[in-house]
């Protein structure tokens, strides 16, 4: 890991009809970059998806878990479809590669139970 994987990047968005500027680790665009280069998305959809269903998180806050979500999935799909697991790449081609719609509902249903736990407090 580099010097500057830990500095802040801003980043402008699109989420529905309004802008937003983005705050995250570089570390973090980084990773999220690979995500939509492999997903061959832009940048503003999967951001709105996770705007859309983030209820108490902050929007930093749910990219950084869509993040660890997206390859957490994509390690376990690794390890179902390989005779040795996840040591291969992590994007080679797999039998059951989870989509980024499939990780969003993963997301979504985590922050509606999250949301759901700070309605009974």
């Amino acid at each position: 890991m580099d010097n500057t994987s830990h500095y802040l990047e801003k980043r402008n968005v699109t989420l529905g009809d309004r802008c937003a500027t983005i705050q995250l680790e570089t570390y973090f665009w980084h990773h999220l970059d690979m995500i939509i280069e492999q997903e061959q998305l832009s940048l503003n959809l999967p951001c709105h998806e996770i705007h859309e269903s983030r209820c108490n998180y902050s929007m930093a806050q749910s990219l950084r878990l869509f993040i660890v979500m997206y390859f957490k999935e994509k390690t376990k799909a690794m390890q179902r479809s390989h005779p040795l697991g996840a040591d291969y790449k992590l994007f080679e081609a797999s039998a059951d590669p989870p989509s980024i719609i499939q990780v969003l509902n993963v997301f979504s249903q985590h922050a509606q139970h999250v949301g759901a736990l700070y309605q009974k407090n």
